[in-house]
């Protein structure tokens, strides 16, 4: 009996093992998670649209494999690998020689001005009370040479006198060329129609010679300077044609190559390039920064992956 009872609970679990293993694998996956598993699962297939109940094909799982689009896609991700720094045409620091007493400043920071406007003004009257002197001391010189003159066309006088007499005439005019030389820096007027950047002293103030006064800049047109790697010259000549993209204003500007350094730097393999900008738009100002871009109808890069590859090697 023992023995009978032993083949049947043999039987009964080869039977249970053989119906297990006829079930699919995913109705067994589907048996063993936890309830909560179901509202999860319907969560996911909304969202990717694919039913909770339909397994998802090994199959689809497909690795990504390059193509010949690639090579479009690093392209148009060199867009913006490149910086720039938009610059005035035309910017100075202006000093002066002269060592007195500023008495008028009427340009404040921001503001414009005209071509040949006064924009620092000195005292100079201790200079005119010297020019006036030097003027009369040459008066009298050339008085002096004059006489001497006569006396020996008379052959009363002697020809070292004339001749010292017309030398003390020439010093004489030299200082006063020299005093109204030095006026000049009384009054520091615009090179160009421009704005102020910032004024470096104050009215009342007495700066030393040579010390910077104000900064200006010109108005209107810009200049976009950028430091790009050297084998992009095989494509980047005088007259190409790219966007620049300013970050603190989110203009887009079309930009024209100019000039270029006259020398490529040895160690970074990089040169300088400035270009002009064709259009500036209101509230694009100098010391912008941005990025460049290549649009639609501007001048193709050239290879500018295998020229970042070559760099990098």
């Amino acid at each position: 009996m023992a023995m009978w009872r032993n083949d049947v609970r043999h039987m009964l679990l080869v039977a249970g093992l053989a119906s297990l293993c006829s079930l699919p694998l995913h109705s067994l996956a589907q048996e063993s998670s936890d309830p909560g598993a179901d509202a999860t699962g319907e969560e996911t297939a909304e969202v990717s649209g694919t039913p909770s109940s339909a397994p998802l094909p090994v199959g689809n799982l497909q690795p990504v494999v390059a193509t010949a689009s690639t090579d479009a896609a690093v392209d148009e991700r060199s867009n913006g690998v490149v910086r720039g720094v938009l610059r005035a045409e035309q910017e100075a620091v202006l000093a002066s020689n002269v060592s007195s007493r500023i008495i008028a400043m009427p340009f404040r920071e921001g503001d414009s001005f005209d071509s040949d406007a006064e924009l620092v003004k000195f005292d100079c009257s201790r200079f005119e009370a010297q020019l006036r002197g030097a003027r009369a001391q040459a008066n009298a010189a050339s008085r002096d040479a004059e006489v001497q003159r006569e006396l020996l066309s008379m052959g009363a006088g002697g020809r070292a006198d004339a001749d010292i007499a017309l030398f003390k005439a020439s010093q004489g005019r030299a200082d006063a060329q020299a005093i109204e030389s030095q006026m000049q820096g009384c009054s520091i007027r615009a090179p160009f129609a421009g704005s102020v950047v910032e004024p470096m002293v104050h009215q009342n103030e007495t700066p030393a010679p040579n010390e910077p006064l104000i900064h200006i800049v010109s108005d209107g047109a810009l200049e976009l300077q950028m430091v790009v790697p050297s084998c992009w010259l095989a494509w980047l000549t005088d007259g190409a044609t790219f966007h620049f993209r300013v970050d603190e204003t989110g203009d887009m500007l079309q930009a024209e190559v100019r000039r270029m350094s006259a020398a490529v730097d040895p160690v970074s393999q990089t040169v300088k390039v400035i270009s002009r900008v064709l259009e500036v738009p209101e509230g694009v100002l100098p010391g912008m920064s941005g990025s460049v871009y290549w649009l639609e109808g501007d001048t193709q890069p050239g290879d500018i992956q295998g020229c970042h590859s070559e760099s990098a090697a």
